[in-house]
């Protein structure tokens, strides 16, 4: 997000072995002197070909599928976020994209660039909180207290979210995961796995910030 975040890389390249640091960034110039390599934005048949996975389907559902995909601006995370919702709930192409088309989101974005450069973002990011159970949406809505960029680590999220044991708060975290509502960070340690982490997507974190102002905001008002 800054140049600060390039300070732990600083003297860590070997120029004499000709090894190169790949910098990724939404802003450009952020590192001085750096050759810039754009990776723009999925087109529509790469957002189509993304979801579909090579699975046949019916003219009807083709044309749902290319709807969801218009109502998510083809942006990576929604398509995501829709793709995992079909998985675990079942849902057809037809009625994500109905739902997409007639889901009004109560939350507004604090950034309102986020209005411009995120549409549908939000939209698929409440729908995915609905699937959850009350008690998954607590949890998840508890994430908003992480700061930025910061992990939060299975025995830590075991006590936060009030779990009895490892197997409760693993089942917890991978319920979230299956849904691309967080991304999880696995350490090892003798080739055995003793721990993840986990923490949401930048904009999932924004999002879960501005429904709690919200949340807080009904509250002073009741």
């Amino acid at each position: 997000w800054d140049h600060q975040h390039l300070e732990q890389l600083s003297g860590i390249i070997d120029a004499s072995a000709d090894a190169k640091l790949l910098v990724t960034s939404r802003f450009a110039r952020l590192v001085p002197d750096a050759i810039d390599i754009v990776v723009d934005e999925m087109s529509r048949e790469q957002a189509m070909q993304l979801l579909q996975a090579g699975e046949q389907l019916e003219d009807k559902e083709l044309r749902s599928m290319r709807r969801a995909c218009v109502l998510c601006h083809n942006h990576a995370l929604a398509l995501s976020m829709v793709a995992s919702m079909r998985q675990m709930t079942g849902w057809s192409w037809t009625k994500i994209s109905e739902y997409l088309e007639n889901h009004k989101c109560n939350v507004k974005w604090t950034n309102s660039s986020y209005n411009t450069n995120y549409k549908g973002l939000m939209e698929c990011i409440e729908l995915s909180m609905q699937c959850l159970s009350p008690e998954q949406r607590a949890r998840y809505e508890a994430l908003a207290v992480l700061p930025e960029d910061v992990w939060m680590p299975q025995e830590l999220l075991q006590q936060y979210w009030g779990l009895e044991d490892e197997m409760d708060t693993l089942r917890a975290i991978n319920e979230l995961r299956d849904r691309s509502l967080v991304q999880i960070q696995r350490s090892t340690a003798a080739g055995k796995e003793v721990q993840c982490s986990i923490k949401p997507h930048d904009l999932q974190r924004d999002y879960l910030i501005d429904r709690a102002r919200k949340a807080q905001c009904l509250e002073r008002l009741h």
